[in-house]
Parts: structure tokens; sequence; C-alpha cells
């Protein structure tokens, strides 16, 4: 078991982060198997929770349940509480297709 999974296994609460179109070295961090991937100068600790410094919006959840799924487990959590980094964030990072991207912004409709 990885640290994170130890970490999350006695955790009755968990802060998940929705990280910025700029976000993607860390993003690729954090999902690396073999390293220590919070060990980044953008991820610190709040009161016991992970917070990811630059996030677009982030969302404080308390776990519900854990249910065994073969060697894994699916974390069923309730939002107690979140918040956003105002309008001057970027937009969010997306993973889509086995690649990173972002959402674009609309295009303004032109009158005939």
């Amino acid at each position: 078991m990885g640290e994170a999974a130890e970490r999350a296994e006695c955790s009755p609460a968990y802060g998940i982060h929705l990280l910025g179109e700029e976000s993607q070295e860390l993003a690729r961090r954090l999902s690396t198997t073999g390293i220590d991937r919070f060990d980044h100068p953008a991820i610190g600790y709040d009161d016991g929770l992970t917070s990811v410094a630059g996030a677009v919006a982030w969302l404080e959840c308390r776990m519900v349940d854990r249910i065994p799924a073969g060697d894994h487990h699916i974390v069923l959590a309730a939002p107690v509480r979140g918040g956003h980094g105002g309008r001057d964030q970027s937009r969010p990072l997306l993973y889509h297709d086995r690649r990173y991207t972002s959402v674009t912004e609309q295009k303004e409709e032109t009158k005939p």
C-alpha cells in the first residue's frame, strides 16, 4: 500500500482539489507511482487535510463508506464545504484521451 493509501486508510476527511491548466507537472507527479507524490512545494497540510496551493477549486469531504473493489477501495465521500480561487483563477485542467487539456473559452456570437 502506498503512502497516500495508508494516509487515506485512517482519515475520516479528505481534501479534493481541482487543478488549473498550468498545473500539468503537478498532475503528472500526483499520478506517478514509486515516488513521494506529496513532496512538492505546492502541497501542504491545513488542519490535517491536504491542501494544494493555486487550486482552481477545492472540496473538504467526510468519508461515508469504503467499498472493497479488488485490490482497491472505492471511497464514498460527502462534501462538507468548498471554495474556489475567484474569477482571476485559470481554467480547470482536464485529462482526456490520454492527454492534458483545458476548457476553451466560448467565442462571442457575431450578429448578422
